[in-house]
């Protein structure tokens, strides 16, 4: 299979995993956001159950608890 083949297929990958799996509302400031397929994968994989914040009171909280992220 040449590299030319190959690559649709991974970016169908990259997009299905973008894909919206599910919309929630913030707990903290009522903001909605999206769950991405890849997202909820990844919290999935660890064991661990889905956000209830959106990414910005997330990453408050992170400062607050001194484990800021890039």
């Amino acid at each position: 299979m040449s590299k030319k083949n190959s690559a649709p297929e991974i970016d169908a990958r990259k997009n299905q995993d973008d894909a919206v799996r599910e919309r929630r509302t913030c707990k903290d400031c009522g903001t909605c956001f999206i769950i991405t397929i890849g997202e909820a994968n990844w919290y999935e994989s660890r064991g661990l159950k889905l956000p209830a914040r959106c990414p910005s009171c997330r990453k408050k909280r992170r400062v607050l608890a001194g484990n800021e992220k890039n």
